[in-house]
């Protein structure tokens, strides 16, 4: 049996694909939804779920956020944000990953994220399990859409660990697309915009459904939003407000704080329903009581910007899907934190009064829902074999070249998966090794963009050009990347996994790197234009001078000399990259064949 797995920051779901239906699967307490938590009781128990969030026990004895968590090293800025608001302890590891730990008792014990994700991941496995009555062997499991290659492959190795064999990690907006397709009317072609807003992270997918064929046009999102950021903008104003009254701030009492988020995210879930919620906390520190009220209204005003940071990603998605708001048909709703009212007040209000909020999609279901047709397609159950699902790469994918420029492989919007190869040549005499750093992004050069990892091959020591390489890019279903060199001349290759070699992106990065203003826009293509002549004149120049050297003793030595000067001379202007229009090299390429040509012509029979 195979099911398809939701694995969220809050909450986890599970379905499976049966008899033509999908059904979302109960846990041992009757809920849909199991909380993504592990505790650990006081005899040493691991505790999973529902029983981990309602143990009574030390604040520091719980681990939750774990996916906010996986695939980042400890230095990530978005985790040491986070970590003053968390009750547990994370701690540098030796390799510079974090490490989450519990205290119990005296006994300090030491979790990475992946170990609790698979932890996670067996008790979703377990339970499924005892309500199909067989053994579940495989799993497709779900991510966000802008999760990079450490935290997908971490999320694989978390399933391994679990006992699951991962049949595809599949992006969220996607899983959430092909539950529309399934649960809606097949109509003939329909754009539909995906608003994922979960517990710790945002997607959004544009995404044209036609029948079975689900194509994903764009997509975007942070891998660092969601109704946990609410829970802290409350948590955070309720210290605020604890430390205005005592003179007292509790960000050092970890079961406080375990206390005040409970009070922070049932407020939250309040405030979706009523006007008013009171928060009641007895005894909260050094005996002291807090009893407070928000307003919806009050809620409203703090959380609005981060809502509206949402609408920048929908709006920018539906750009690069080449389409118009209103050509935007239906807008489907996913996750717990889309019943928020205002969050569809703002989406309402950025759209025409013709395009339509899908309600028939369940906010927490539909992402499981979509992984287990996924499962069944994967496993070949035959009612649901005429599904096409055709996804997309969200970012430009290339190498580094000489000068900082990026040479693009796998062009931002290709479907994977895919395998883009290019061919290099040595830039320098008598290279032993060729590195080649991989980045990601829209911008020309390197430096502007964000490097996924590196790639290194050593090559036999040639003159300029004699080595040449093959440089292979290849995304697989799971979108994880993989590169490949090939030294043409040995035959001898090497192949990585690319991962992040520090930090996954923030969101500011995200930004910066995705959008362009006009003047990016100008400097890109003039430095693109000035490389590519610049590339065409030290070919020359170089070519130039080894033909030279094969013809020394032919030619007259005085002559010989000049030339050779000639061309050393443009070698070390080109060094330099001159920042001067593509024609100035036009024009010196055309200077330089008129003195040197005609001797090498002469000589022809020399090479």
């Amino acid at each position: 049996m195979s099911i398809g797995i939701d694995l969220g920051t809050t909450f986890s779901c599970v379905a499976y694909y049966q008899n033509g239906q999908v059904n979302v699967l109960e846990n041992e307490n009757g809920c849909r939804t199991t909380p993504s938590v592990l505790a650990m009781t006081e005899d040493g128990d691991c505790l999973i779920g529902q029983h981990a969030k309602d143990v009574i026990t030390k604040a520091t004895s719980s681990l939750f956020d774990v996916k906010r968590i996986i695939g980042r090293r400890f230095d990530d800025v978005l985790l040491q944000r986070d970590m003053p608001l968390w009750p547990f302890r994370v701690e540098k590891d030796t390799d510079g990953t974090p490490y989450l730990q519990i205290q119990n008792d005296a006994k300090k014990v030491k979790f990475s994220a992946v170990t609790v994700s698979s932890l996670i991941l067996k008790c979703l496995k377990e339970n499924a399990e005892r309500k199909l009555g067989v053994e579940v062997k495989s799993a497709v499991i779900t991510v966000p859409a802008y999760f990079n290659a450490t935290q997908r492959r971490a999320t694989e190795e978390a399933a391994e660990m679990a006992g699951l064999k991962v049949l595809r990690i599949l992006n969220e907006p996607t899983a959430a697309a092909i539950a529309y397709s399934l649960k809606g009317q097949r109509f003939s072609r329909r754009n539909i915009l995906i608003y994922d807003l979960g517990g710790g992270t945002f997607d959004v997918a544009v995404v044209n459904v036609e029948g079975p064929r689900i194509t994903v046009k764009a997509k975007g999102g942070d891998t660092h939003l969601g109704g946990q950021d609410i829970d802290n903008i409350i948590m955070i104003k309720i210290i605020e407000e604890f430390k205005r009254r005592h003179g007292m701030d509790l960000k050092g009492n970890y079961r406080a704080l375990k206390r005040v988020r409970k009070a922070a995210e049932t407020a939250k879930i309040t405030l979706s329903a009523s006007n008013v919620a009171r928060i009641e906390l007895e005894c909260l520190h050094l005996g002291i009581d807090l009893v407070m009220k928000i307003t919806r209204s009050d809620y409203e005003s703090w959380i609005e910007n981060l809502l509206m940071a949402t609408v920048i990603h929908v709006e920018r998605a539906i750009r690069e899907a080449n389409l118009k708001k209103s050509q935007i048909n239906e807008i489907v709703l996913v996750g717990g934190s889309t019943r928020i009212p205002l969050l569809k007040k703002i989406i309402k209000a950025s759209f025409e009064d013709n395009t339509k909020i899908c309600e028939s999609i369940h906010p927490d279901e539909a992402v499981a829902y979509g992984a287990a047709v996924m499962a069944a397609v994967l496993t070949g159950v035959e009612e649901v074999q005429d599904m096409r699902l055709i996804d997309m790469i969200p970012m430009s994918i290339g190498i580094q070249c000489n000068r900082d420029y990026m040479s693009v492989l796998i062009k931002k919007g290709t479907v994977f998966p895919c395998s883009k190869k290019k061919t290099f040549i040595n830039s320098e005499d008598f290279q032993t090794l060729i590195n080649v750093p991989v980045y990601e992004g829209e911008r020309v050069l390197c430096s502007h963009n964000r490097q996924l990892g590196e790639i290194s091959l050593p090559i036999n020591p040639k003159k300029r050009g004699e080595s040449v390489v093959d440089i292979t890019l290849e995304v697989d279903h799971n979108g994880i990347l993989q590169a490949t060199a090939l030294d043409l001349n040995t035959k001898k290759a090497i192949t990585t996994t690319i991962v992040y070699d520090h930090c996954a992106f923030t969101q500011p990065e995200i930004d910066e790197i995705t959008s362009q203003s006009e003047e990016d826009r100008l400097f890109d293509e003039t430095f693109r234009l000035r490389y590519k002549q610049l590339q065409k004149s030290e070919d020359m120049a170089y070519d130039y001078k080894h033909r030279l050297e094969k013809i020394r003793g032919s030619v007259d030595r005085e002559k010989y000399s000049n030339l050779m000067e000639t061309v050393e001379r443009e070698i070390s202007w080109l060094s330099g990259f001159p920042k001067v229009p593509p024609s100035d090299y036009i024009h010196r390429r055309r200077t330089l064949r008129v003195k040197v040509y005609p001797t090498l012509f002469l000589n022809l029979s020399f090479y």
